[in-house]
């Protein structure tokens, strides 16, 4: 659940930074749509990834005897 969240995360942050290239910036190149679509995946991905490796962390921690979160 929590990759999934990661993802979204990753998207929104890659429309943000489309948006302000769109608007703010220069474009780097002719190839304006194909930079903005390998934005969006990378970090639809890294988020995906990071918020995972979050989870898989959490859970071994909540799993040792003697190691609890708070509020379970």
């Amino acid at each position: 659940m929590l990759a999934q969240y990661g993802a979204v995360l990753g998207f929104v942050l890659g429309i943000i930074h489309a948006y302000v290239h769109a608007f703010w910036s220069q474009n780097p190149d002719d190839h304006v749509i194909e930079h903005i679509l390998w934005t969006i995946i990378f970090r639809v991905v890294a988020g995906a990834a990071l918020l995972a490796g979050v989870a898989v962390i959490r859970n071994r921690l909540v799993r040792r005897p003697g190691n609890s979160v708070k509020g379970q």
